[in-house]
């Protein structure tokens, strides 16, 4: 009888250990009938739609790019004056600091309300004409010494380009994130050469 008993419970141990890993099984089907479902996802037939979407979010924003361009162009040319001589005396001695070997265009504009830089190799700096009158020598030096700054590090031709990856890929979160912050630090290293240079 001893052995009998002995013998029905080791028969019971086997069966439960034999359970164990049927319920583990049990616990991870759901995840494995997620990742087989996942993989039986087909994506060839959703690409001339994925495609479709891409080439028209491309086109909208070349489209955007161009008229900004020619906007751009326009505003060395329209509402525009040559600045008087005690700026561009003020640039060119700023740009000698700078090592800056280009010739620099310094021109006040009546449809800009902040300073702006345009141009890569022939750069021109327009100034809003509604706030000169009220700057003082030091306010205009510390204006003056950002914009070349910008033009000191390619900035013009290098946001070209990041407009240009923004198009691309306009579709990924990661790349307006990080091209906002590309543009947030390129203002800043910007100042940081303007107060170097102006202390």
């Amino acid at each position: 009888a001893g052995a009998a008993t002995v013998s029905a419970r080791s028969r019971e141990v086997v069966r439960s250990s034999a359970g164990t890993p049927a319920n583990a099984s049990s616990v991870s089907s759901p995840a494995a009938s997620l990742l087989e479902r996942l993989q039986s996802i087909r994506v060839e037939p959703l690409l001339p739609t994925l495609m479709l979407v891409w080439l028209i979010g491309v086109s909208l924003l070349s489209l955007r790019l161009l008229t900004g361009w020619l906007w751009v162009q326009r505003l060395k040319t329209h509402g525009v004056s040559a600045a008087d001589e005690s700026c561009r005396r003020m640039t060119a001695r700023l740009s000698r600091r700078l090592h800056i070997s280009r010739a620099i265009t310094l021109l006040e504009s009546r449809l800009v309300d902040v300073p702006t830089v345009i141009g890569f190799m022939k750069p021109v700096i327009l100034l809003p004409a509604s706030v000169l009158g009220g700057l003082t020598p030091q306010q205009l030096e510390a204006i003056l010494a950002h914009e070349l700054a910008h033009i000191r590090r390619h900035d013009y031709l290098v946001n070209l380009l990041q407009t240009l990856v923004e198009t691309v890929l306009f579709y990924h979160p990661a790349v307006w994130w990080l091209s906002r912050r590309i543009r947030i630090e390129r203002e800043n290293c910007c100042d940081d050469l303007a107060v170097s240079l102006c202390g």
